[in-house]
């Protein structure tokens, strides 16, 4: 599937649909009075799920899990957050645009907007179009850090590792691989304002 295409074609073009999606996951959050009708792209901010990153992400899981056989190979009390958005609100928009087949590496160095960590990527997830998602994709996550442990690590630990989700029919996995490695057919979302 061509990037060009890929937010027309698998997820909500009215903005407000996709608040109402993440409002139904995420009921204590505070839904603007006023949504623009755009088609851009909204997220919940984690900080009004909870004040954890970790947690947060646990509770992104948990969700996931009503449409997805979730499997987890990294430890969620291992990843921080590498790119904060600085948003005050609940619930933010904007443009996403996605990268394909580059390592997060190369992206940094093309540096665009802000790189969108497991959260916001399980945000873009559950408000797509049910049966429209190829039937295998993934997404890099280099908005986040992953820290592995390993009897190694000590000797490793100026390699940089991010997460990653994968999708297959109804299964998701999340996973981390090192920052100079190209996932094939993996998009990399980057947000702007």
């Amino acid at each position: 599937m061509e990037r060009e295409n890929l937010s027309s074609s698998i997820f909500p073009e009215n903005l407000k649909d996709q608040i109402a999606i993440l409002s139904l996951y995420f009921p204590r959050i505070k839904v603007p009075q006023e949504i623009p009708y755009t088609s851009a792209f909204g997220f919940i901010n984690w900080r009004s799920v909870t004040k954890n990153y970790q947690s947060a992400l646990k509770k992104a899981i948990q969700v996931l899990k009503r449409n997805f056989e979730v499997h987890l190979e990294i430890d969620l009390e291992r990843i921080e957050k590498e790119e904060n958005l600085e948003v005050k609100e609940d619930i933010f928009w904007g443009k996403v645009e996605f990268f394909e087949n580059l390592s997060a590496q190369a992206m940094k160095k093309m540096k665009r907007g802000y790189f969108l960590g497991i959260f916001e990527t399980a945000c873009l997830i559950l408000t797509h179009s049910f049966g429209k998602f190829p039937e295998s994709i993934g997404f890099n996550c280099i908005g986040d850090r992953y820290f592995p442990s390993y009897p190694e690590s000590e000797l490793r630990k100026h390699l940089i590792y991010h997460p990653y989700i994968y999708i297959n029919k109804n299964t998701l996995l999340i996973g981390y691989e090192w920052e100079e490695v190209i996932r094939i057919n993996h998009l990399t979302p980057v947000f702007s304002f």
